[in-house]
This record gives structure tokens, sequence and C-alpha cells, in this order.
């Protein structure tokens, strides 16, 4: 009997590494320690006042796991060209105590980002930016394919990485222990478009100065 072919056409793709970083105790107590303040987009958490603490010293391994990965990402998984390269831009600390949510959000001015699980485990949701269908029809059971929003649970030494324009959210935290993470912004530098299609551009770095005095 010939069987029906479904074809999942043009994805969101969410990796989830396998190869992880473990923190050390010394790395762990920094991130710890970072100095707080509450989220100004709205989420109930808190996060480091700090927006580049990957420029740490204490941070520079992760960072250099976390740029390996992302170059994995874009290369390996969209055979996108060598000669764009991808960089972290910002990069900050996310706390929710217990009963502390995130607000549903994406992340503009970015490509791709990413988020590394420190401590407790508050799952992400991802949510679906076009419904499948005009209509709102009722479901037998829900997957991939038909589902609004999808759940991930996380753990510590966890990253995703995902397009920047996928929406996401956190659950509320229902454990004493503080959920911990750590989320990542990108950008490129290179020539990117076509110059014969008037869409070519030469991207350079962005220019910032960093006080790492308070980071």
């Amino acid at each position: 009997m010939i069987k029906d072919k479904t074809i999942n056409l043009f994805p969101v793709s969410v990796m989830i590494c396998e190869q992880q970083y473990k923190l050390d105790n010394k790395e762990i107590e920094y991130i710890k320690n970072i100095k707080q303040e509450k989220n100004h987009g709205g989420g109930e958490n808190s996060k480091s006042v700090s927006s580049h603490i990957l420029e740490n010293k204490n941070l520079s391994n992760l960072k250099k796991y976390l740029n390996h990965k992302v170059q994995d990402y874009v290369y390996k998984n969209f055979q996108i060209e060598e000669n764009i390269e991808f960089y972290i831009t910002q990069s900050w600390s996310n706390y929710n105590n217990k009963k502390e949510r995130h607000h549903k959000h994406h992340h503009p001015n970015s490509i791709i980002s990413g988020v590394y699980y420190v401590q407790g485990n508050a799952p992400i949701i991802v949510h679906r930016k076009n419904s499948i269908f005009a209509l709102d029809f009722p479901v037998k059971n829900f997957n991939i394919e038909n589902s609004e929003t999808w759940l991930f649970n996380t753990n510590p030494n966890d990253l995703m990485l995902f397009p920047s324009t996928l929406e996401h959210s956190v659950k509320q935290n229902e454990n004493d222990e503080t959920r911990i993470s750590i989320a990542f912004n990108t950008f490129i530098k290179g020539k990117i478009g076509d110059e014969q299609n008037l869409t070519g551009i030469n991207v350079k770095e962005e220019i910032k100065e960093l006080n790492f005095y308070h980071i």
C-alpha cells in the first residue's frame, strides 16, 4: 500500500546542544553574585545590570564554547557560507525566583540567540508566530505540526540556540531553587546579499566600549 508523504516545509530550527560545557564552582559563584536589577522588558524576573557579562575573564571559557556552538548551528545546520562571521553582541544573566516567570518576547537586532542554563528547571516555551489555518479547529492530539506552543524542559549545562525572531517565554518557577540562565544575542560581519540584485551590503562589527569594572 502506497502511503501519503507529509513534508514539514520551512521549519524553525531549534538546536539543543548535546556537547555540554560544565561550569566549575568559581564560574557558578561569579554568576550568582553578578549585580542584578528587575527586568526592564516587563518580565517578573531579574537580570544582570551588565549586558556584556561574557566579556568578563571569569566567563571566557564559557564564551569560547558558546561561540563554537553558534558556528556549528549556522554553518552546519543552515549551511551559511563561512566567510560570514557570527559573533556574540550582548549577553546577560536571568534570575527567576520561586513564582516568577518570564513574559513572551523575541530578540530584535540579533540574528541567532541562545540560552545557557546554569541552575534550576523552569521550562521554556516557544510560540508559533503565525497560525497554520485561518480557522481555530479543535485538535484530538497535539504534536509538533499542529501545536501553537511547544515546551522544552531544561537542565543545568543545557544550551538552546534559535533564530532571534522566535518568540519564547519561561513558565513560572515552582521550585525553591532560583532558575539561573545566561542569554545572548549575535550579529554578523562580512559581505551579504548580491550586488547585481541590489541587495549587497558589507556589514562591519559594531563599535562599543565596555566598562569592565562593572561587569
